[in-house]
């Protein structure tokens, strides 16, 4: 929900960056495809990360959850 949540929450139009296996997620890769996020594909890091660099100096907001991965407990996971 972190993400939902943020969004209400910020004034602004954000983009959310996330890695690509969240687009198979079951019933979080429907939303995901129709939101506001930038997919890090893996064989493509470098264009994704310089796409990335172009939009944040251009103004553009985005939101990065360092922790990378969901837990059944609701603890941060080692940084990813």
């Amino acid at each position: 929900l972190d993400t939902l949540l943020v969004s209400v929450a910020f004034p602004r139009p954000i983009t959310f960056l996330m890695r690509e296996e969240v687009v198979g997620w079951k019933g979080v890769g429907p939303i995901v495809k129709r939101a506001n996020v930038l997919i890090l594909w893996r064989d493509q890091m470098t264009k994704q990360l310089r796409l990335c660099m172009d939009r944040l100096q251009s103004g553009e907001h985005m939101v990065i959850f360092p922790e990378g991965e969901l837990t059944q407990t609701g603890e941060l996971n080692t940084f990813n």
